[in-house]
């Protein structure tokens, strides 16, 4: 089990100790995780009742008097997942051992769009919604969308990167430097008006919310409101370009049901084989959606 030798040390009249820890063997640190999963990922976090709640971090997040409760920001990005799966060899092959190219391109952009948006589900709506049920205001919540990267070689880097993971902090601090040498064919002179407006959209908010605790609006952007899980009610806002809708707020909340029911709904993927390929990637770091394939997917 996990930490099952750690806590026999521990009974055996040890201290649960920063000291007591760092003092064991490597060995009984890794028997705290799974490792019977194929995985290139972190591993699983461990609620300790000390760091991390025994009842969840949800749990944690509905009790206002069981973290500092302050203004707070959630956000994620619209292609999350994008950012893995041009690294990961069974998505993507590099054109004359270069350029990143996906090896199926129906394939990659599924497993791109499900897990990111479950990562916006877990990490953004549900805690967001949970200080909020729990009392906690205000909340708010974003999705980055640009996706406008410039292409290099063979590789789309607006296709193969979209709104991946870490885009948006170029934005947010208005300097454009993240990907090393393929920054200055992502971050181009075609690209840079619509870019550098929405970064200064961007800037503007964060410093609002640095210096008064409301990110606000700008003279010529929308009032960035406050989150709510009522049904209908704008409560996300969206960081885009002008000619892909532009900064606006939206009225959407994600669920891990819903996605699973738009993934085997979703025919372009063609059988459900490939389907279950994507939820398996989703169920393997959210052990609470095993089972919401409804039978549709080997058992894992």
């Amino acid at each position: 089990a996990p930490g099952q030798v750690l806590a026999a040390r521990i009974a055996k009249g040890g201290a649960a100790t920063a000291a007591t820890r760092r003092g064991a063997p490597m060995a009984e640190g890794r028997q705290a995780y799974d490792t019977s999963r194929e995985s290139r990922g972190l591993p699983l976090v461990i609620a300790d009742g000390v760091t991390l709640p025994k009842d969840g971090i949800l749990a944690a997040f509905a009790d206002p008097a069981r973290f500092n409760a302050v203004p707070t920001i959630f956000g994620s990005n619209r292609d999350e997942m994008k950012l893995f799966n041009a690294l990961n060899p069974a998505l993507s092959v590099r054109a004359l051992g270069v350029f990143p190219r996906a090896k199926d391109e129906t394939l990659y952009e599924a497993m791109a769009h499900y897990p990111s948006r479950n990562w916006r589900a877990t990490a953004v709506d549900a805690p967001a919604a949970a200080m909020t049920a729990g009392g906690h205001a205000p909340v708010w919540t974003y999705r980055f969308d640009w996706d406008e990267a410039g292409s290099v070689g063979l590789t789309d880097l607006g296709q193969m990167l979209g709104a991946a993971h870490s885009m948006e902090i170029p934005f947010v601090f208005g300097r454009f430097v993240l990907l090393g040498r393929f920054d200055r064919f992502a971050f181009t002179k075609e690209n840079a008006p619509g870019r550098l407006k929405l970064s200064d959209h961007m800037m503007g908010y964060w410093a609002r919310f640095a210096a008064t605790g409301d990110p606000g609006a700008g003279a010529d952007a929308p009032r960035w409101t406050p989150f709510t899980a009522a049904d209908g009610q704008l409560n996300t806002m969206i960081f885009d370009t002008a000619q892909d809708g532009g900064v606006r707020m939206i009225a959407d909340r994600e669920t891990q049901q819903k996605i699973v029911a738009d993934l085997f709904a979703y025919t372009t993927l063609e059988t459900d084989a490939r389907r279950c390929r994507v939820f398996a990637a989703m169920a393997l770091w959210n052990r609470e959606m095993r089972g919401m394939d409804a039978g549709r997917c080997p058992a894992s």
